[in-house]
């Protein structure tokens, strides 16, 4: 793997010499067009990875910007313009990468696709990198409301009673006597995700990425109020509850 001698680095000063080392980005322009595991940045990421944030008063002008943009301006190889970046930075830049779906004619075909059901968890486990919980928003925003790819009615069935009847989850994913009452309230002409954010709300202040709801008025878990516009509500309790059961 390329990377290996930069994560080997016995210490700061010399991971600072490796990524500088033009034998090292040598090798991973190499690596890069070899065949290997899918979500690693390759040649046609470059075009969606994003300056999101810089330390550095004096590279302010950069976030927003696009590495492959910069690279064709500079007449430089991305990975010099990335890595070069990253050290200018002490190493704090944050960039933001689309890896995945970027062709949105394909995502709409697997969106449409009889056997599709849109759900999506990692439990947090990325929370300072990622935040996929506005999923749901964007479908209804981005890909009913803005593309058209779905009705909005296609669009909330493929996050409620799609998704509940393919993980066999009794009660759920329908409004019917008997069910258990989530539901939500938004509004189809502004319903989406909002810009992407940092927050400082972890323990110790540690930051994570946050991507606040745009048109949702309401939330309601087992029939309990647990969001307005504002956002969550303080005392509104615990309830959820834990599932255990599951269809046959």
């Amino acid at each position: 793997m390329a990377w290996r001698p930069a994560l080997e680095a016995p210490s700061e000063t010399r991971y600072r010499q490796i990524l500088a080392d033009p034998s090292f980005r040598r090798a991973l322009m190499h690596e890069m067009g070899q065949p290997g595991v899918p979500n690693r940045i390759s040649n046609e990421n470059w075009d969606y990875l994003t300056v999101m944030e810089v330390k550095k008063p004096a590279l302010r002008h950069l976030e927003g910007k696009i590495i492959g943009q910069l690279a064709r301006e500079q007449k430089r190889d991305p990975w010099d313009v990335f890595l070069d970046l990253g050290l200018e930075d002490d190493l704090d830049t944050m960039f933001d990468c689309r890896l995945f779906n970027t062709d949105e004619k394909k995502v709409s075909e697997l969106l449409r696709h009889p056997c599709a059901a849109v759900a999506l968890s990692d439990a947090g486990a990325h929370l300072s990198f990622l935040c996929d919980a506005g999923f749901g928003l964007h479908l209804f925003g981005h890909w009913a409301r803005e593309r058209g790819d779905l009705t909005l009615e296609e669009a909330v069935r493929a996050v409620t009673s799609t998704v509940a009847d393919a993980y066999r989850i009794p009660g759920r994913g329908r409004i019917a006597p008997g069910a258990w009452a989530d539901l939500m309230l938004f509004d189809p002409a502004t319903v989406g995700r909002g810009e992407k954010r940092r927050v400082n709300d972890l323990p110790t202040g540690a930051s994570r990425l946050d991507t606040p709801a745009v048109g949702l008025h309401g939330v309601w878990v087992n029939g309990v109020r647990t969001a307005d516009a504002k956002g969550v509500i303080a005392d509104c309790g615990r309830p959820g509850r834990l599932l255990k059961e599951f269809g046959a």
